[in-house]
């Protein structure tokens, strides 16, 4: 049997090759089998023991839609010595939940979030994962579209590739001037907004930061999380340990890739972090989006988006290949365009009217005519940031994506409002109104001059 460091299983065939347990294959997607008048409330999908490199970390990742109700929970084990480890958990995920990865160790493996580990020094060349499918109501169900795994080879004889000089165009964000509350932590849902948004899709990181937030560890980058988030907008996204010759393969098909660097600009640190010219600051597991290689003067550099820039104009960067190397640990969110039929329950954004209070420049959301009320709590705390308040001015500029826009955050008031400031309410354009949610969902509302 052929042994790799990567399986994805999608389509009819894929899946058909595992152990199906009160679920069934309804247009190549993984469901809740049938019932009279709906479906069971929920299933479980066992993959074959697929067979890998020898390793001793992995990561796994799923493409889902899960509608309101509904819910996926992806297991993983390996195989040690002749014995299965316990199932262990990824976190059961839908951008509707209070989504918290696990931590726990176990007697042959233990999880860290987004990562499976062979315990006490061991390896294996074994893995199996399952799904569990949840519904709360018979009338729906989710659909599993992709499941997969990639291991960290012990002996990894990385590849570079024939060489492809090309440079694709993926919109620059900084996470900077996002969201101040969360904006120093948000990398891997930037870098996941400039992935999806090359494809036509027009969301905010902020968007994407709420609905991947990881409730386990309090924080916004756990791989899995990132992917199952742009596969929840419809897109075929994965994480998968790549070499050289993968990134290069990635760029030459026409995708950017996300990469999970650690780095350092400071020469006198180098000795601790890989030292990478040009780099905005030093940083580590840190996200940016690769988007391309050229050649200047006999040597090769890397083409990023890097979104620790202090704005989005000098996000976009160029790093010397060799350094780019040393800095990058293999991790890579792979994203692809967008499936048909795919997406249906991706967090909504709602259109809502303002009213205006007795109080100048403050107002209160109305949406179907009803007044709407943002909770207190409704931005969190810097420790468990929940959600984000803020608004724009027309100037007549047009913008490649609404993220390039300039947004300033406010805060909830008492009244479940807010309080527009004078630059807004002297302005002559048009003030756009965003509140996003802790499960991604958006309100948008306009107050007109």
């Amino acid at each position: 049997m052929e042994q790799k460091n990567l399986y994805l299983i999608e389509g009819a065939e894929a899946f058909s090759k595992g152990e199906f347990e009160n679920t069934a294959l309804e247009n190549g997607c993984l469901v809740l089998e049938p019932s009279s008048g709906g479906r069971v409330y929920n299933g479980c999908y066992t993959t074959k023991p697929l067979q890998m490199v020898a390793f001793q970390q992995m990561v796994v990742s799923w493409n889902c839609d899960t509608p309101v109700g509904t819910s996926v929970e992806i297991q993983g084990r390996v195989l040690v010595d002749g014995q299965w480890s316990k199932w262990m958990s990824f976190g059961r995920w839908s951008p509707f939940l209070c989504r918290k990865s696990q931590k726990e160790e176990g007697a042959l493996a233990k999880i860290d979030a987004d990562v499976l580990t062979v315990a006490n020094g061991k390896s294996s060349k074994n893995v199996q994962l399952r799904v569990y499918l949840y519904t709360d109501c018979v009338e729906i169900g989710p659909q599993v579209r992709l499941l997969g795994v990639s291991v960290l080879p012990l002996d990894w004889k990385r590849q570079e590739g024939r060489q492809i000089l090309r440079e694709l165009y993926l919109p620059a964000y900084s996470q900077l001037n996002r969201n101040p509350m969360i904006g120093h932590s948000i990398s891997s849902p930037v870098t996941i907004s400039m992935l999806i948004n090359r494809w036509g899709e027009d969301v905010l990181p902020e968007e994407v930061a709420h609905l991947c937030y990881d409730h386990g560890y309090n924080g916004f980058n756990n791989w899995s999380f990132a992917v199952a988030a742009a596969g929840c907008f419809g897109y075929r996204a994965y994480v998968a340990y790549l070499d050289l010759q993968g990134l290069r393969q990635q760029i030459y098909d026409g995708y950017g890739v996300g990469v999970c660097v650690s780095y350092t600009n400071d020469e006198e640190q180098k000795e601790t972090l890989p030292y990478l010219e040009g780099a905005p600051t030093t940083a580590e597991n840190h996200l940016i989006a690769l988007r391309g290689f050229c050649m200047e003067k006999d040597r090769e550099y890397v083409l990023v988006n890097d979104c620790y820039a202090a704005n989005d104009n000098m996000a976009p960067r160029k790093y010397p290949l060799d350094q780019f190397l040393r800095a990058w640990n293999g991790v890579a969110y792979v994203v692809h365009r967008k499936q048909k039929g795919a997406g249906f329950a991706a967090p909504q954004r709602i259109g809502a009217r303002l009213r205006a209070t007795e109080k100048i420049g403050e107002y209160i959301f109305e949406v179907k005519g009803k007044e709407y009320l943002l909770p207190q709590d409704f931005l969190g705390t810097a420790e468990n940031p929940s959600g984000t308040l803020a608004f724009t001015i027309q100037n007549n500029i047009a913008y490649a994506t609404t993220a390039h826009k300039e947004f300033r955050y406010m805060k909830v008031n008492e009244q479940g409002g807010f309080q527009l400031p004078s630059t807004a309410m002297e302005s002559q354009g048009r003030v756009t109104i965003y509140a996003i949610d802790d499960k991604g969902k958006m309100m948008i509302a306009e107050r007109k001059s």
